[in-house]
């Protein structure tokens, strides 16, 4: 699931992801979104920004999902300062900061899916299924 605000970060997320590694991306601009269509399927992996819209942010998303699916991979894009306090702190697996790199994006997620599913590149899309409707 991606969880960003900004149309063009969504749409690069989206294009990197599913035109080079088969992913399946849906995208929602809010936290309370994401709660809704988390209540219907767990996320494998969550891409959230910090700066969300209105309350709560994308700090409250990463505890939620921490807490409630302890399973899904959190990664935080973003432009805020201390990105890696929250990596260090266990609430996400890995950050990427602002404006987001292509390469940095790609290869975060292959080296956490791969640590998660064993592999690099294709993992089954029953498997990993980004949540990002926007």
């Amino acid at each position: 699931m991606v969880v960003d605000d900004e149309a063009a970060v969504v749409t690069m997320v989206r294009r990197v992801l599913e035109q080079d590694d088969d992913f399946i991306v849906r995208s929602v601009n809010d936290v309370d979104q994401a709660k809704v269509i988390m209540r219907l399927r767990a996320p494998d992996v969550l891409i959230t920004d910090l700066d969300l819209p209105g309350a709560p942010q994308g700090e409250d998303l990463l505890v939620h999902v921490g807490r409630t699916y302890p399973e899904a991979l959190r990664v935080i894009h973003s432009g805020a300062a201390d990105l890696q306090q929250l990596v260090d702190e266990g609430i996400a697996h890995a950050a990427i900061r602002k404006p987001v790199d292509r390469e940095a994006l790609r290869t975060t997620i292959r080296s956490l899916v791969h640590a998660r599913f064993g592999r690099t590149t294709q993992v089954p899309q029953a498997h990993l299924k980004f949540f990002h409707d926007a």
